[in-house]
């Protein structure tokens, strides 16, 4: 049954199935075939029903925004067979809308500037994350946009190296007094490898693999010898 005016809806005909459509010309009322579906379970019909309603979705848009692409997705998904949608990509989406959708939900690609990434950062920092968790984030926008262009979602894309920023890491520096406290209750042999460290700027897994063979008393010097390979 036809209801709305230029609604496609299914249609089944003599077993075969049909997405058609009412069109007005002048004052005739007339009935469009828009596709040929062939002999398919219903099921399988609403399905390319639903891809039809996307695609013509698609025609539309010219620069999305991300709520826009978010809702894109959305529809998408429901088209797609439980098991050919990669769960990476679900997840990407996932931390998209838990994260920083309400940050750039009416911004469109080309409107992300670094200050929207300030904010993306600080509201992750907020929440508690980690720099390292933060950073994953902007990896996964990376990932939803790359996501969006291949599907067409969207038609343009921010610089990638500016999703490509990294919250640094503070380093922790220690003063002489907390150096000597902590080498004092580290006992002896901990406390030679963190004197060792210190002194050198080994790190921890080159100390622990020391061999008198690469240590040279009388030239004062360590060689560490690193080993590649399968």
């Amino acid at each position: 049954r036809l209801n709305k005016e230029n609604e496609p809806v299914l249609v089944q005909d003599k077993g075969y199935w049909y997405i058609r459509r009412n069109r007005s010309i002048g004052s005739k009322r007339r009935r469009e075939t828009l596709a040929n579906l062939g002999k398919i379970t219903e099921r399988e019909a609403r399905r390319e029903l639903a891809k039809y309603e996307l695609r013509e979705r698609r025609k539309i848009i010219t620069l999305s925004t991300f709520k826009g692409v978010y809702d894109e997705f959305l529809a998408w998904y429901e088209t797609q067979s439980p098991h050919s949608v990669r769960p990476r990509t679900i997840q990407s989406f996932k931390v998209m809308s838990r994260h920083y959708l309400p940050i750039i939900q009416d911004l469109s690609p080309d409107q992300i500037k670094h200050e929207t990434l300030e904010k993306i950062k600080a509201a992750c920092l907020a929440k508690g994350l980690s720099n390292r968790t933060t950073n994953i984030v902007l990896i996964e926008l990376k990932k939803v946009l790359k996501f969006a262009i291949k599907r067409e979602f969207l038609h343009s894309l921010p610089p990638f190296e500016m999703l490509s920023q990294r919250v640094n890491n503070e380093i922790l520096r220690l003063t002489a007094a907390e150096i000597r406290t902590l080498l004092k209750n580290a006992g002896y042999e901990v406390g030679f490898y963190i004197t060792l460290m210190i002194n050198t700027g080994m790190r921890p897994h080159e100390c622990v693999k020391l061999d008198w063979g690469n240590i040279n008393i009388p030239a004062g010097t360590i060689t560490i010898i690193i080993v590649t390979g399968k």
